[in-house]
């Protein structure tokens, strides 16, 4: 996992756990890239949808296929 918190476009803290390579023991550090495949799209609809005023759920609600 890599973490960095950021105010006013600026890089505040960053931090990093875990293995990006277990076999090799190569530690996550903050330039490690990850294959994040389809995720992102849920964290830029919340996103999106927080600077619009709307609550998560609203997007919850539209994001999962009909039961």
């Amino acid at each position: 996992m890599a973490l960095a918190t950021y105010r006013d476009g600026a890089v505040v803290d960053v931090g990093c756990a875990g293995l990006a390579s277990v076999e090799f023991g190569v530690p996550i550090d903050a330039r490690t890239r990850f294959d994040i495949a389809s995720a992102s799209k849920q964290f830029t609809a919340v996103s999106v949808a927080a600077r619009q005023g709307r609550r998560a759920d609203s997007v919850r609600r539209h994001s999962r296929p009909p039961a």
